[in-house]
């Protein structure tokens, strides 16, 4: 492994300018970048979804990408504070196999993973776009706009929440909802930007007459300027901007074109779009995962699915029609955001529903990939901020995925499976890349775990990345 870092190293001093930027994007760089991040997605997720549907483990295409690696996911320091204890943060391999608590501690929430894998740094505990200094680091929906290519995120929670934040906002705290919501629509140069938080519905999508919260989408008044196509807002962000951004570069304010019905979300899918969307589904909370009455733990789809929501692939769909308007290509983030929650209410039904909308999501990007440049202009990364519910077989206290795998009961029925916890976990999580400049990962995995193999650092996704279009790191 040293051997491939002096090689990446040889490489990057072929394409340094005197400033330490690279003057240049890397030979094979990737016309467009696209990021799927299954929130709370470990590797059992990925299979649990495989045994209910297939009936089998490794059913999906992107298991069989030709870069399968793991990602370590711990901060780099649990909170803001001068104790020395918070800077306790790593992945101990030895550990994570011997001691079966030991991932039960030490783990990260979805803001400085999301942060790390947006910027190429570490950060604290809860921080979005932010570094140990608290001040705002540049992240790759950023940059991707710096070099006139498009970018946007999509997500199956509220559009506020820490994984699209951390790639389109800066807040020194995840929970400043309402904050971070008027930055990315006021401050940020984003073309698209999907997600839940709708206040006009609940989590079943039922409409709401009373106690609307708009918390997720910045507030009540910043709720009716975006949604009625204002550019000038009567509520500040934090940075005391009142006026959109020109997203287009043509020198004037660029409005939302706001979409929320599941047949606006579809008709986005092909055809002309407008050049700025904001896609905001009638639900609240979650497309699914939250719908209904009760604890939920019911086996998947024994409840019938919110039918007035866009699929989370259909989202992606109509976000790539419009992105890749662009000529000079796109970067997107996608995320299943409610992996993360299923495995905190440790849901098995709702687990394996939304690690399925994740997997038809990424199997939309990959046909569009298909059809737009193929893999030699593209680069899809397939991984997750941090594994959640610390799934396993259905053995007690043993979490090896070769003598505790999860066990198949037959397609379209439930598996046998446990859940361990209610919270995150400091494990490894998968990593599967293909396209243009894929191949670098296997350059930076230079950790060795027993089971899982070599893995890389978090914060390896985004300087990748950076370093493919030219930024070095």
């Amino acid at each position: 492994m040293k051997h491939n870092k002096i090689i990446l190293l040889l490489i990057l001093l072929a394409f340094i300018d005197g400033t330490g930027v690279t003057a240049q994007p890397l030979p094979g760089a990737p016309k467009n970048i696209i990021i799927m991040i299954g929130d709370g997605m470990g590797y059992n997720q990925v299979q649990s979804a495989n045994l209910y549907h297939h009936g089998t483990f490794n059913a999906q295409q992107y298991e069989q990408f030709p870069v399968s690696l793991f990602v370590s996911t711990y901060p780099a320091r649990f909170g803001t504070s001068d104790d020395p204890a918070e800077w306790s943060s790593e992945y101990n391999a030895a550990q994570a196999w011997t001691d079966f608590d030991y991932v039960k501690s030490g783990y990260t929430d979805s803001a400085p993973a999301a942060t790390s894998m947006a910027t190429g740094k570490k950060t604290y505990s809860r921080a979005i776009g932010m570094d140990l200094d608290f001040q705002p680091i540049e992240t790759l929906c950023e940059f991707a706009k710096s070099l006139g290519k498009s970018a946007g995120v999509v997500s199956s929670v509220q559009l506020s929440h820490a994984t699209p934040a951390g790639f389109a906002a800066h807040s020194k705290h995840r929970n400043r909802y309402e904050e971070i919501a008027r930055a990315m629509f006021i401050e940020s140069e984003l073309d698209v930007i999907m997600g839940c938080g709708n206040p006009d519905y609940d989590n079943s999508g039922q409409p709401v007459e009373d106690d609307k919260e708009y918390k997720y989408v910045g507030g009540e008044e910043t709720w009716l300027a975006v949604t009625s196509g204002k550019t000038t807002f009567p509520v500040a962000t934090d940075g005391g901007m009142t006026m959109l951004q020109d997203s287009d570069g043509e020198g004037t304010p660029d409005a939302w074109h706001f979409i929320d019905a599941k047949q606006e979300f579809e008709q986005l899918r092909t055809g002309d779009t407008p050049a700025r969307v904001l896609g905001i589904p009638r639900v609240h909370k979650t497309l699914q995962q939250s719908r209904g009455e009760g604890e939920g733990r019911e086996d998947a789809y024994a409840v019938p699915l919110n039918e007035g929501v866009p699929a989370l692939a259909a989202m992606v769909e109509g976000a790539l029609n419009v992105l890749d308007n662009d000529a000079d290509g796109l970067f997107l983030m996608i995320e299943g955001g409610a992996i993360d929650w299923a495995g905190h209410a440790n849901q098995p039904g709702r687990l394996i529903e939304e690690q399925q909308a994740f997997n038809d999501a990424v199997d939309a990007v990959i046909d569009w990939i298909e059809r737009n440049g193929g893999w030699e202009e593209n680069l899809l990364i397939i991984t997750a901020d941090h594994e959640t519910g610390y799934l396993t077989g259905p053995k007690e206290r043993d979490n090896s995925p070769v003598s505790n795998p999860l066990v198949s009961t037959g397609k379209e029925s439930m598996p046998e499976m446990r859940f361990n916890s209610d919270g995150h976990t400091n494990q490894l999580v998968p990593l599967y890349a293909k396209g243009a400049g894929s191949g670098y990962f296997n350059m930076f995995a230079d950790e060795h775990d027993p089971v899982h193999g070599y893995y890389v650092n978090n914060t390896e996704i985004a300087q990748v990345a950076f370093m493919l279009w030219g930024r070095n790191y």
